[in-house]
């Protein structure tokens, strides 16, 4: 019974930390100020603190009577440069890249919850005819923002509030939200990546083998083809009377 109860609570554990999220809360106004945690502990990502540096003091160098003498200069030996790949190899190696992590990453950007979203917007400007023309374009660009961000994933507004300001002419905004994240999701779609990744090595491999083979066996055909060209061509002249061929004497 002791072991059952140990494995469901290492499972209940598991379990739990599966479950967590890591959260990255955001609030934008004047300064842009992130926080990045999980289990209820968050880290201040943005704007970063700056650390106090202590001034050293330099110690003054006594200039030594004895002059060093010149160190000779060893000779290095030319480093070996490794295989260069081309333009082609590169490009194609980058394109097999992003298509076995772009599967991923794109089921990992659905997962992720916008929570607790405020958005508070003042738009103004010099004259009526701006601030209005500013306000109909700052509410196209937010509401279609949101209307994106909600058509891939998970988005739970609390208040979006868009409004114009006639008196100061100022442009304000005060934007906060969170960004959650369960680890069981993240650990999975990168497990499904590097595996994605090692496949992609592996087919390039046996790509490359199969074309080395190709070419060993273009090249025997060819060497095969000269030797019994230069065959043929000997036969014929050892046949031929006037190189030295054989002559019949008729008595």
């Amino acid at each position: 019974m002791t072991a059952w109860w140990i494995a469901l609570a290492v499972a209940a554990l598991l379990t739990a930390f599966l479950l967590a999220s890591v959260t990255v809360k955001v609030m934008i106004s004047d300064t842009v100020r992130i926080w990045v945690g999980a289990f209820g502990i968050r880290f201040l990502i943005l704007p970063a603190k700056q650390k106090k540096q202590r001034k050293r003091k330099q110690k003054k160098k006594v200039p030594s009577a004895r002059k060093k003498k010149p160190a000779e200069k060893s000779r290095k030996k030319p480093k070996e440069k490794p295989h260069e790949q081309s333009f082609g190899e590169t490009v194609s190696f980058a394109v097999d890249l992003l298509r076995s992590t772009v599967p991923g990453a794109a089921a990992l950007l659905k997962k992720i919850r916008f929570v607790n979203m405020r958005v508070f917007v003042s738009v103004g400007a010099d004259s009526a005819d701006e601030t209005a023309i500013r306000y109909g374009m700052v509410c196209g660009a937010v509401y279609n923002t949101l209307a994106a961000i909600d058509s891939v994933m998970t988005l739970r507004v609390k208040s979006v509030d868009v409004v114009s300001d006639f008196v100061t002419g100022e442009m304000r905004y005060d934007i906060s939200f969170l960004a959650k994240l369960r680890i069981g999701s993240i650990l999975k779609a990168a497990i499904g990546i590097l595996i994605s990744i090692v496949r992609m090595m592996f087919r390039r491999n046996a790509q490359q083998e199969e074309a080395l083979q190709a070419m060993q066996k273009q090249k025997g055909l060819k060497q095969y083809e000269r030797t019994s060209d230069q065959r043929h061509d000997g036969h014929n002249n050892g046949k031929n009377p006037q190189n030295g061929g054989c002559k019949h004497n008729h008595r």
